[in-house]
């Protein structure tokens, strides 16, 4: 997976491309590495605002409410999901929740 992002610096960018760190993170959460998949999801929503693309973020900042929950940090969570609640009433994004 590394490799594949590493070599998103010089491919053209498509919106489908930010869907690859989420699913790094689901990977990683399925594995319990909390920790790493939040970090993928960071690096996944920088790319994204980087590239001036709202999709998948209400995804990530879902995902990242999942991990904070799961990691009991409360605040977090709340950030996480308040921040998701704004990209979902903006931009009408379904969020996927069967995590488990």
């Amino acid at each position: 997976m590394t490799q594949a992002v590493t070599q998103l610096k010089t491919a053209p960018y498509e919106a489908n491309l930010n869907s690859l760190f989420y699913l790094a993170a689901v990977s990683h959460l399925k594995l319990n590495q909390l920790t790493i998949a939040a970090q993928w999801l960071e690096r996944g929503i920088d790319f994204a605002t980087d590239h001036d693309s709202h999709y998948m973020l209400a995804n990530d900042y879902h995902l990242l409410a999942v991990i904070a929950s799961r990691s009991e940090q409360i605040d977090q969570q709340r950030t996480a999901q308040a921040t998701e609640h704004v990209l979902t009433t903006l931009f009408h994004e379904s969020i996927y929740d069967r995590l488990d």
